[in-house]
């Protein structure tokens, strides 16, 4: 069998129901995957530029947000901590650069939590992962959708389509 990432990542949609829908490599292909699968289910979230604007903006404005309950005081877990950089402004000033910087797994937790949408990453690295982002239940946001993504691991973001 073909071991290229396009071909796994086929053969790995294939095993549930679905096949690739190419979007610009442009580094802002998990934002232009993310755009379409928005339009597939009736939501329109924008292209990709205004959904980077978006996720990006959520991040800025929710870096305090606690992911977890924390139990004992002092023992919380923020958002911007959870991301793992050093700076919080310079990330959020990285991230913000269109066409220059990868989207990442807290602008994926971003649109999951904008569009109340279960995100799956489908893998180009097993037939059997899929990475699934969703708020933290702390959070109590109501998912309404689900959306599909595929992953060429470590460099590129398709979407998909029912076969």
């Amino acid at each position: 069998e073909p071991q290229d990432p396009r071909s796994r990542l086929s053969r790995h949609l294939k095993l549930r129901g679905f096949a690739i829908k190419d979007v610009p490599g442009d580094n802002n292909c998990q934002f232009h995957a993310l755009a379409d699968q928005l339009e597939q289910v009736g939501i329109g979230g924008g292209n990709a530029q205004r959904l980077r604007v978006k996720t990006v903006q959520w991040l800025q404005d929710n870096g305090e947000r606690p992911m977890d309950d924390g139990g004992a005081p002092g023992e919380r877990t923020l958002l911007r901590d959870s991301v793992g950089v050093e700076n919080w402004d310079k990330y959020i000033r990285e991230m913000s650069q269109h066409g220059v910087t990868w989207g990442d797994e807290a602008t994926l937790l971003a649109a999951s939590v904008l569009f109340k949408a279960e995100i799956c990453i489908i893998s180009s690295v097993s037939d059997d992962y899929c990475h699934v982002v969703t708020p933290p239940d702390v959070w109590k946001v109501p998912l309404r959708t689900r959306l599909y993504l595929g992953h060429y691991h470590e460099y590129h973001y398709v979407s998909t389509r029912p076969m």
